[in-house]
């Protein structure tokens, strides 16, 4: 195929030189180069075309260049080697293009990795996406669902809180959370123009809380883009450890960034960091499969978990002290 293909360019190319250098064309273009230095074909002065050609086109009434030919035949060498080595993802003259590649092969574990999940984030070791995700509800609401407690599809500022705490923020962090979160994000979520004082924030609307200079893993309704969390750490897991430390969030967020969104670039930042502080381990890494886990929420029950599981463990300890 690839034969073929370079076959019929240096026909086409062949055919092209050939026609170049033939006598009627040559003598046209002597004679067009001679009128446009004696002031000829210009000002409505017409130019006669040579024997055995047809008549010389208003266009043809400046002269030609000798390297038409050659930069032809060079760009047509290399257009062909770029079809047949396939489409070009980054290029040496503009370096940031190779140092964040996209993800490879994707198409290889998941079928159409372009297309948006709607109730599942899956993932290269995970193409199913976790079993614990509802399927009546998108990526994006599974995400806030921990905060929903009672599970009547909207939250409330004191769930919020009560949240936060579940996870092992201490009451200040808890408390700044609340007014951030539900002063941010209760409005769009509303179905009324009228704000609501108890800052709500509905469920079935939160696809109108995203927000811009985000890594655009979830789209506009709310689903999940697989191809774009891959990219995460196609472009930022740079020695393959993973996961994300702390440059590489903060490499991320700063590409991220979109030209005059400031809302965007305290939103990002607020999310990443503390989804750092919250699950980095021993090495200060954040793991690919944890940071799938926050997308769909999976995450949240397994850390209030643990953290139960370690005020236990403190409580015991303080008892048995004082026995």
């Amino acid at each position: 195929m690839a034969t073929a293909i370079q076959s019929s360019v240096d026909r086409v190319i062949n055919g092209t030189s050939d026609l170049m250098s033939s006598k009627p064309l040559q003598s046209m273009k002597q004679t067009v180069v001679k009128d446009a230095i004696n002031g000829g074909g210009r000002n409505g002065t017409k130019t006669e075309a040579p024997a055995g050609t047809t008549e010389a086109s208003p266009l043809l009434s400046t002269p030609m260049s000798d390297d038409i030919i050659p930069a032809t035949t060079k760009h047509s060498s290399k257009n062909t080697a770029s079809i047949l080595n396939g489409p070009v993802s980054g290029i040496p003259s503009y370096p940031i293009t190779l140092e964040h590649p996209p993800p490879k092969d994707l198409d290889k574990v998941m079928p159409n990795p372009g297309m948006p999940r709607a109730n599942k984030a899956v993932s290269r070791e995970k193409p199913e996406g976790d079993p614990r995700s509802p399927a009546d509800r998108t990526v994006l609401q599974q995400h806030v669902m921990f905060w929903d407690r009672d599970n009547d599809g909207v939250i409330f500022p004191y769930d919020t809180f009560v949240g936060f705490r579940r996870l092992g923020f201490n009451l200040l962090i808890s408390s700044l959370a609340v007014p951030f979160i539900h002063l941010s994000f209760s409005y769009p979520t509303l179905k009324s123009w009228i704000p609501d004082p108890r800052l709500p924030i509905y469920l079935n609307q939160i696809h109108r809380t995203k927000h811009g200079s985000d890594s655009e893993v979830y789209d506009t309704e709310g689903r999940f883009v697989p191809e774009k969390f891959e990219s995460i750490f196609s472009k930022f897991d740079k020695d393959n450890k993973g996961g994300l430390g702390w440059k590489d969030i903060q490499e991320m967020v700063y590409t991220n960034m979109n030209i005059n969104d400031p809302n965007g670039w305290i939103a990002e930042r607020l999310e990443w960091y503390v989804t750092y502080l919250l699950l980095r381990d021993h090495k200060g890494l954040v793991s690919k499969e944890k940071i799938r886990g926050v997308y769909d929420g999976t995450i949240w029950e397994v850390v209030a978990q643990q953290e139960e599981e370690r005020k236990q463990r403190a409580r015991a300890w303080r008892s048995s002290k004082l026995d």
